[in-house]
């Protein structure tokens, strides 16, 4: 406070005045004096610090003009919200920390700092950031759903923040800053509710069930012997649960109950062994349910729909109506072991509310042997129904259909003229024998049949070749010709000129005495022999004198592939 005094004027020595201490020091008594004053007022303004906070720490989210909060985790004022918080049980509790308002930020030339008024009168107040609409004097009231803002209707936490008194345009409003924070219980409403005092078995009636009851899900306290079905009593349904539930007060024919029942938030017990709820004509239930507790601001019970696939559990995962609550997707389905008809199922979950449909089949079997099934994965690759089976891919059904023309034909040497060749025996099977030291050749005559096949089509020779002395095969020559089918209209040439190939897939050599190997020629493709329906292929084999041991020829034959 101010104790001094101002002097306006100074006055100075003038002549004749007498020579004395008071008179030579008057001028600095008054400079003191008013030294003194300016420190008091500078004490002053400096002990409005307990009104003003200058320079104080702010959350980068306030915006001048909002309603603040001391947050005690980040030593910083926050934006403020009207909230409850529930107890350490997760059932109702009180204020929540961002519900004690601390005051108002008026100014913010700094992203993490800015002046908060606490408490008191101001002028010239910006308000504009925390009012969204037309300013008017009279009371406003911390926001209940955005943080820092006030509202002039009092929300069911009513926290009254400050009192505009006079307005002079959007930033030019005066101010009474008294924050108010209250006991919840302060405002509340008286409710009577009554109950049937039958002890009942179907739980689609009014009255108490055992306290074992499966309508229960096992909710039911230590030492309860009947719950009250609140499911089938409408009234006291819509009212249930209570808050706090301990104050619930129970009359049982006009005389005070409640050491008969307990009052929790999963239900209402009966815990008395020696007398039951039906002993009892009448039963009335009191309870006070607070204005902060109204449908508006707080969640009374959640809880799934019908057979929802929801679930609402809570940190532990376990079932529950209030509390901290988490919502679960519950994907295990259960079977009814029915089916379905539809060729339509729900394949993809396409975003958090759609699925895809498609068309989706079991399986598909082929009855026919002209008819072939296989599954083209996502690269186009086509697996057999088996392969696929086994490696666990999925995709489109390809049918097919074999005509029997392409299927394989196989037969054997219609005509046999040899060359120097002889038939002989090893281990007493016959061969073809190509004798060493000879030029020697044989030449095998092949029957196309005329019909079941295709009109082009590849024409493979195979032999089963063998040598008489351990070590590389001696070189084999094969040349053909064909022969086409006579129409009888057209004459055909009898070729004269026959064409190389190539015998393919024969090891170099033979390792073991009287083993031998396969060897072809190409089944397909731009070295492979072509030939038509009921044509004759004429194939010549031949070895020269070179080479070591006697080479034979175990057995042989022809495969025709559709082309």
């Amino acid at each position: 406070m101010v104790q001094s005094s101002w002097i306006s004027l100074i006055e100075k020595i003038q002549n004749g005045e007498p020579v004395a201490a008071s008179i030579a020091n008057r001028a600095v008594t008054q400079l003191a004096q008013r030294t003194d004053y300016l420190k008091d007022l500078v004490d002053a303004v400096v002990y409005t610090q307990n009104n003003i906070h200058f320079n104080a720490a702010v959350s980068p989210e306030v915006v001048a003009g909002m309603a603040v909060y001391w947050n005690p985790s980040t030593l910083e004022y926050a934006p403020a919200l009207a909230a409850l918080e529930p107890s350490g049980a997760s059932q109702y509790g009180d204020l929540a920390a961002s519900s004690y308002v601390a005051g108002i930020c008026v100014s913010k030339p700094q992203a993490t700092a800015g002046t908060v008024c606490l408490n008191g009168r101001y002028e010239s107040i910006d308000l504009s950031g925390a009012i969204d609409t037309t300013i008017a004097a009279g009371p406003y009231f911390l926001s209940t759903t955005e943080a820092g803002k006030l509202v002039t209707s009092e929300p069911q936490i009513g926290i009254q923040v400050l009192i505009v008194t006079e307005t002079r345009g959007a930033t030019e409003t005066d101010v009474i800053v008294a924050p108010q924070p209250r006991n919840l219980l302060e405002s509340h409403v008286h409710y009577k509710l009554t109950l049937t005092m039958d002890v009942i078995i179907d739980d689609a009636d009014e009255g108490w069930l055992v306290a074992a009851h499966p309508a229960f899900s096992g909710t039911a306290p230590v030492g309860a012997v009947y719950g009250y079905n609140i499911a089938a009593d409408t009234d006291v349904a819509d009212a249930f649960p209570f808050y706090p539930p301990e104050q619930a007060y129970l009359e049982l024919d006009a005389i005070g109950g409640n050491s008969k029942v307990v009052v929790n938030m999963n239900g209402i017990w009966w815990i008395d062994s020696n007398y039951g709820p039906d002993d009892f004509n009448a039963g009335t239930l009191y309870y006070t349910k607070m204005i902060a507790t109204s449908g508006a601001s707080l969640v009374r019970s959640l809880q799934p729909y019908g057979t929802s696939p929801i679930e609402i559990v809570d940190c532990y995962g376990n079932s529950a109506q209030y509390g901290d609550l988490f919502a679960k997707l519950n994907l295990t389905f259960t079977e009814s072991g029915e089916t379905e008809e539809g060729w339509l199922a729900y394949k993809t979950l396409l975003d958090s509310s759609r699925f895809v449909r498609g068309p989706i089949v079991e399986s598909v079997v082929s009855g026919d042997p002209r008819i072939s099934v296989t599954i083209r994965d996502g690269n186009g690759y086509d697996w057999s129904l088996s392969d696929a089976a086994e490696k666990g891919v999925s995709g489109q059904l390809v049918l097919s259909y074999n005509d029997p023309s392409n299927l394989v034909n196989e037969g054997t040497a219609s005509l046999v003229t040899f060359n120097n060749a002889r038939q002989e025996e090893i281990n007493g099977s016959p061969v073809i024998e190509f004798p060493a030291g000879f030029d020697s050749s044989i030449m095998f005559r092949f029957d196309i049949p005329t019909t079941g096949l295709s009109d082009d089509l590849y024409f493979q020779f195979w032999v089963w070749v063998t040598n008489s002395v351990v070590g590389s095969i001696p070189a084999v020559t094969v040349t053909y010709k064909v022969l086409s089918a006579a129409d009888g209209t057209a004459q055909q040439a009898i070729p004269a000129a026959e064409s190389s190939i190539t015998l393919t897939a024969a090891p170099a050599a033979i390792t073991v005495a009287g083993a031998y190997v396969l060897a072809s020629t190409p089944a397909s493709g731009a070295g492979a022999m072509l030939a038509t329906p009921g044509s004759q292929v004429y194939v010549t084999v031949s070895r020269d004198s070179s080479g070591v041991g006697d080479m034979s020829i175990v057995r042989h034959g022809y495969k025709v592939i559709g082309g």
